[in-house]
């Protein structure tokens, strides 16, 4: 995962794990699965998560993603909040 800003380093690096998580039961399902999910997270003021989109999967993979991703709690965010974004690419083997 290649990324510009500490925050989007830090919501890849929470993300990640159950990311992780969520493609290994894909793989369950279908051994062969692979994809790339571009995860948009919204982040409220309190640092809790308001919105999630994942784009680029659908399914129950991106079903997953989303609600790993709306139980994150982040300590950095604005004022007014911001939207981080992470991608990640699923390949097996």
């Amino acid at each position: 995962m290649r990324s510009s800003t500490p925050a989007r380093d830090a919501s890849g690096a929470v993300a990640q794990p159950r990311a992780r998580a969520c493609y290994n039961a894909a793989l369950a399902r279908d051994p062969g699965f692979t994809g790339k999910v571009l995860l948009s997270i919204r982040v409220g003021a309190d640092g809790g998560v308001t919105d999630v989109a994942a784009a680029g999967l659908a399914g129950p993979l991106a079903d997953c993603i989303r609600a790993a991703a709306r139980r994150l709690q982040f300590d950095f965010r604005g004022p007014e909040g911001s939207t981080l974004q992470t991608s990640f690419n699923f390949v097996h083997g």
